[in-house]
């Protein structure tokens, strides 16, 4: 459901809400996370924001323009998108911490 929603942002929001909350609840080893979002290696890897959901998954919606992060475990650096095709884009880069999961 969710590959899906994000290759065609055409599957219904309370078919992601769902799927979302199967993930949230579900008893995950967290240990791979970091590098399963930010890679072993730099330049680390990219993601692109596709749907932001509200607080308790009480709602959501596609995100309507390009939102891009790229995560860099091995140097431990993020970096900031936001695109707007030809009138131009804002990104930034800094430093991250992780520490039990929360970034």
């Amino acid at each position: 459901v969710l590959k899906n929603a994000a290759k065609t942002r055409k599957v219904p929001k309370d078919e992601v809400l769902s799927a979302l909350s199967v993930i949230a609840t579900a008893k995950l080893d967290p240990s791979k996370f970091l590098e399963t979002l930010g890679g072993t290696k730099s330049p680390g890897r990219t993601w692109m924001l596709i749907f932001t959901a509200q607080k308790k998954l009480k709602g959501g919606r596609y995100f309507p323009i390009t939102a891009v992060q790229r995560f860099d475990a091995e140097a431990r650096r993020i970096e900031n998108g936001v695109y707007l095709g030809p009138i131009g884009s804002l990104t930034f880069e800094g430093r991250f911490s992780w520490k039990k999961r929360i970034l």
